[in-house]
């Protein structure tokens, strides 16, 4: 029993990791005239900000995985979780377009932390039959999020105002971030030295850019 039930509490923190990048893409797009008034822009312009966090999420994606070897699968976890659960409180406070853009940026590259190191867990953890038993129940959670997160938005814009709903945002995203404290271990003990991971990073960072399909599906995986 017990270990059925630390199985469930790390299954529900992984899915709780999958709905991150959903609620960071649809839970605000209610709010985006109410933004636009706030800084003085045009709604097309707040919609540049969803294309920043896509692009971000996209290069990480490219990015973490080396590090995940480096540091191990946790650190670079928590890194993620914490860093997008700061800087949507850090967009709380931005008046200026170009700033909000910008760090719709960084919290979608350091999002994609737990997106990438996530799947490298499970595979770390779990046989492959178990693996596809596990992966069926977070893409579940995975899929229900971009459907709920809009209308938990609208809500929150309807009673309150926009700031809450990256408030919401970032208190998911530290109630993750404590989950994986306590609950996930370190699974990859094996580590590369950081130059390893450098020198892999450096030599297929360019062929995967240069490689269209791939990019293709590095954005695609957002919506």
């Amino acid at each position: 029993m017990n270990q059925q039930k630390s199985t469930f509490i790390f299954i529900l923190t992984l899915g709780i990791l999958s709905m991150l990048p959903p609620f960071g893409v649809d839970m605000y797009l209610p709010s985006f005239l109410e933004i636009a008034k706030d800084l003085g822009v045009s709604p097309e312009q707040v919609q540049h900000t969803l294309t920043s966090f896509a692009y971000g999420m996209a290069f990480g994606q490219l990015f973490w995985g080396p590090f995940g070897d480096s540091f191990g699968r946790k650190p670079i976890i928590l890194l993620g979780v914490i860093v997008g659960a700061l800087t949507a409180l850090v967009l709380t406070e931005i008046n200026s377009v170009g700033n909000f853009t910008a760090l719709r940026f960084v919290q979608g590259f350091f999002g994609a932390a737990p997106v990438v190191l996530s799947g490298a867990l499970l595979r770390d953890l779990f046989s492959k039959d178990q693996l596809s038993k596990v992966m069926s129940t977070i893409t579940l959670v995975f899929m229900l999020a971009p459907l709920v997160a809009p209308i938990i938005g609208g809500y929150i814009v309807k009673f309150f105002h926009w700031h809450a709903i990256f408030y919401v945002i970032s208190l998911v995203g530290l109630l993750a971030a404590t989950l994986v404290f306590f609950i996930i271990p370190e699974t990859h003990k094996k580590r590369k030295s950081h130059s390893a991971a450098l020198k892999y990073y450096r030599s297929q960072f360019p062929s995967a850019l240069e490689a269209k399909r791939s990019a293709w599906l590095y954005v695609c995986r957002l919506f």
